[in-house]
């Protein structure tokens, strides 16, 4: 890990400590208020560098792009989007945008503009973003089998969790796909989700992110 990395966690940890933490002096004399207010200085002096220049960690990131989950998927034939072409605009049920290109369809939404569309809509939930990611997902895969002609679908990119579930549904369906490599923990999901449909589990609360 970089050192600016380091003396960022560092700095951090140190400013969100209260007084009488661990590495913290104990209050005698003038109750550590002295000493947090050096604590706090030390931190302010590098605060530009440890804290506001500092790059984004890969959890901070990752974070980020879960909020904000997309994905394309096109014609395997004919994975090809004309420079002029101008695509239909759909929401799915749950508010989702789909782009629909002749040969490719794009697929997103935000955490909050899905907060919105359940508010403007008097929906009482339409639950976690991963759960909505799913059910955006079954419905533009059933959009592709009955309006497409596509004899395989290509994931072209987008959000890995968003990735995955194509190529769930797609199997689940017997929908030929290609351009994701499956892991392991992407076969036990698609198990999972298998049983689930199939009314043989019974669905948890989606602990491992679908």
């Amino acid at each position: 890990m970089p050192d600016h990395d380091q003396k960022a966690k560092a700095s951090s940890k140190r400013l969100i400590q209260a007084p009488g933490d661990a590495e913290l002096p104990d209050d005698e004399g003038d109750g550590g208020t002295g000493d947090w207010q050096g604590t706090v200085d030390q931190a302010m002096a590098g605060a530009y560098q440890d804290i506001f220049q500092r790059p984004l960690s890969s959890e901070e990131f990752y974070y980020l792009l879960s909020l904000y989950p997309y994905i394309t998927i096109a014609d395997h034939a004919n994975a090809f989007i004309g420079q002029e072409e101008m695509p239909k605009r759909m929401k799915t049920k749950n508010g989702w945008n789909m782009f629909v290109y002749e040969s490719a369809i794009c697929i997103g939404t935000n955490y909050f503009e899905s907060q919105r569309f359940q508010q403007e809509n008097n929906l009482k939930g339409l639950g976690t973003l991963s759960k909505q990611g799913l059910d955006a997902i079954i419905e533009m895969i059933d959009y592709v089998r009955a309006e497409k002609n596509w004899e395989t679908i290509e994931i072209i990119f987008g959000n890995y969790t968003l990735q995955r579930l194509v190529w769930i549904m797609c199997t689940l369906t017997d929908t030929p796909v290609v351009g994701f490599d499956p892991r392991i923990e992407d076969e036990v999901v698609r198990r999972w989700l298998e049983k689930i449909r199939k009314r043989l589990l019974y669905p948890p609360e989606f602990p491992i992110g679908i």
